[in-house]
């Protein structure tokens, strides 16, 4: 199952994560998501599986995977951070991508964040240095200032931006 032809196993694919390959698959149906990742050489294999979710999938797997590896790894939302004004003007700016009509305006109101999209504004919240989220919504932004990058996640999707 795992003899690749263009990038596709029978069934499964390959996942890459610092260096190390698994196999696996993910699913989703409605709001039930599920992920399997097998790393051979290290003969371990997780499984993820909820009916229901608000944090990244692919946040929660990193996080899995540095757990199982003895990387470094912070558990989200387990310490309250606080940022100053100057912290935020790196992520000031106006994001778009290539690839889609998505536009983000990102501008600062004393210690807040807020972004803004389609002439909606969200007051964001850190939880960690460089991510936000606003919880009512379920957005996740995490910003790469030395790429001038912005990645928007939503439960199971993932958007580009460049800082324009």
């Amino acid at each position: 199952m795992i003899s690749m032809k263009d990038a596709y196993g029978m069934g499964i694919f390959p996942f890459e994560f610092h260096g190390k390959t698994a196999y696996g698959h993910n699913g989703r149906i409605e709001e039930f998501y599920s992920a399997i990742r097998y790393y051979p050489e290290q003969k371990m294999a997780l499984a993820y599986c909820t009916n229901g979710i608000l944090y990244p999938r692919v946040d929660i797997l990193e996080g899995i995977q540095k757990i199982c590896f003895n990387l470094p790894y912070t558990i989200p939302f387990s310490k309250l951070l606080i940022l100053s004004n100057q912290d935020l003007d790196k992520y000031v700016g106006k994001y778009a991508s290539d690839n889609m009509p998505i536009v983000v305006n990102v501008s600062k109101e004393d210690t807040k964040l807020l972004i803004e999209t389609q002439g909606q504004v969200f007051e964001t919240q850190p939880i960690a240095k460089n991510y936000f989220m606003h919880p009512q919504t379920g957005y996740f932004f995490e910003f790469i200032p030395e790429k001038n990058e912005l990645m928007i996640k939503e439960t199971d999707n993932v958007y580009m931006l460049k800082k324009k």
